[in-house]
């Protein structure tokens, strides 16, 4: 579907053509004075709009270069000389020819805004601008010509032509002139068709000034319509460029945001390696902690259930006196009440319990061990080593009347 704009839209008041196809692929054309009187669909879809060809200069350009970003610089520089605004005042296009050169549209760079800004204030995203005089079918050695409004639109090849305003009687000067230039460079058409002449225009009259014939084309250009040879919309006037000149404030805003997030994760990896580390030292303490309790245990994979699951074993193995349990209640309050006792050590194994204890000298010792013997528990001092002004000693424990049982010979 395609949109025309009249010449000196949007401040012209001249009505804008329009043509979309149905499902079965007819097409449907129309007019409106505005762009709110335009469909619907017509509003909400991306259309290829034709522009005003009088507002665009088509020339053609040989630049050494084959990057887009370097001919969109160097386009303006290489034209100075046919120009007669201000190229920073200008939007150039271009689309490589055949023969390596460039044909180049351009345009004031305001219209072109201007244009863009009043199809988006009604909705309509334009899927290309293009100058109207494209739209004429491209004829093979010949040119294409269409009286439009109060102008002439001539197309001379794939994405070159030119508009100049109406006559009938003769062709117009521009016409002569351009049919000479392309006689001198070798490139002349073979023939002139003429789209929708009006009635009262003499053909025969035309083809004896210009001296090829003029043939009058069957149909309606605008149905038969291509896709377009050269797209306006380029450098600045991109989709992608648009949304690099809107997200252009936003970059310091992302680069802090950026460096928030950069700070926010390396600070969770600190906290990550330092839970880490605490996770493994606590897991090797218990780890020396079950081994040390429970020196029976050969593999260690979750010493906290190893270690609840021996003790539950302890607890419910049958209570007797010489039992962990039972044996620590009767030691613990005697321990306890020995106040300048220190306890280091403790460790059960074969049916006694050993303590590694601080005492402040031998006498302490002593009494530590008659107060243990007085609750009915059989005490032997394994070692006893005087260090630091105190005495450091190894006691183990067991239930009177109990033996560690033998080891079984073989």
């Amino acid at each position: 579907m395609w949109l025309r704009l009249p010449r000196g839209w949007p401040e012209s008041a001249g009505p804008m053509q329009w043509q979309a196809c149905d499902a079965d692929g007819a097409p449907h054309r129309g007019e409106a004075l505005t762009l709110p009187d335009l469909p619907d669909f017509l509003r909400r879809a991306r259309v290829q709009v034709w522009t005003p060809p009088s507002d665009t200069v088509l020339t053609r350009a040989t630049l050494p270069t084959r990057s887009r970003a370097r001919i969109l610089q160097a386009l303006p520089f290489a034209l100075e000389d046919q120009l007669l605004a201000d190229p920073e005042q200008l939007h150039f296009a271009y689309t490589p020819n055949p023969d390596g050169s460039l044909a180049v549209a351009v345009t004031d760079r305001v219209r072109v805004k201007t244009w863009l800004d009043t199809l988006a204030a009604a909705g309509i995203r334009p899927a290309g601008l293009c100058p109207g005089n494209l739209a004429l079918p491209l004829q093979a050695n010949a040119w294409s010509a269409a009286f439009v409004d109060d102008e002439l639109w001539v197309r001379t090849g794939t994405a070159s032509g030119f508009v100049c305003p109406r006559e009938h009687a003769a062709p117009p000067a521009l016409v002569l002139a351009a049919l000479r230039e392309a006689i001198a460079q070798s490139n002349a058409p073979q023939c002139l068709f003429m789209y929708g002449p009006p009635p009262d225009i003499d053909l025969d009259l035309w083809a004896g000034h210009l001296g090829i014939p003029v043939q009058p084309a069957v149909g309606d250009f605008w149905v038969a319509t291509e896709s377009p040879a050269l797209n306006l919309l380029q450098g600045e006037l991109t989709p992608t460029a648009h949304l690099r000149q809107v997200g252009r404030p936003l970059i310091p805003a992302a680069a802090m945001l950026a460096i928030w997030l950069v700070g926010l994760v390396t600070v969770d990896l600190v906290e990550w390696a330092r839970l880490h580390r605490l996770h493994e030292g606590y897991a090797t303490e218990m780890r020396e902690i079950l081994l040390k309790a429970f020196p029976e245990t050969k593999t260690v994979l979750d010493p906290y259930a190893q270690m609840q699951r021996n003790l539950e074993s302890l607890q419910f193995r049958g209570g007797g006196p010489s039992d962990l349990l039972p044996l620590l209640a009767r030691v613990a309050p005697t321990v306890q009440d020995q106040t300048q006792a220190k306890l280091h050590g403790l460790k059960y194994a074969e049916r006694a319990l050993t303590l590694d204890v601080t005492l402040p000298d031998y006498q302490a010792l002593d009494a530590l061990k008659n107060r243990l013997q007085a609750a009915n528990l059989e005490v032997e001092v394994v070692a006893a080593n005087s260090r630091g002004g105190e005495v450091e000693g190894r006691l183990r424990i067991q239930s009177a009347g109990a033996r560690a049982k033998p080891a079984r010979s073989s």
